[in-house]
């Protein structure tokens, strides 16, 4: 086979696999429940969100109003969520739950 026939069929192997095969399901609940931070996570910072964002909850129709960050032990962001407000306060009431200091920067208390 020569060199072009081997990258054609690499290329079309691989807009099979992003084109036919199925996608996953979503695991998100349609509470906040299902939004996870990694383990190694030990503060979450609540910001305002100041765009124009959907909540991140799957089904959640709401725009988000709080951004949850997640932080390391060094203050390094790993991961981030837009949130609309009864979801920020779900994450908030588990994450407190699992002994992670919450942070709220620029939202109401």
């Amino acid at each position: 086979m020569g060199w072009l026939a081997i990258c054609a069929l690499k290329w079309l192997a691989g807009f099979v696999k992003r084109h036919y095969e199925p996608e996953r399901p979503v695991s998100f609940e349609t509470t906040a429940a299902g939004l996870a931070f990694p383990d190694d996570v030990k503060t979450i910072e609540l910001w305002a969100c100041s765009y124009d964002a959907p909540c991140k909850v799957h089904n959640c129709g709401a725009m988000a109003t709080t951004i949850a960050r997640s932080m390391d032990s060094d203050g390094r962001h790993i991961h981030q969520y837009e949130l609309c407000q009864p979801h920020a306060e779900q994450v908030t009431e588990r994450e407190k739950g699992r002994g992670r200091d919450i942070v709220r920067r620029g939202v109401g208390r």
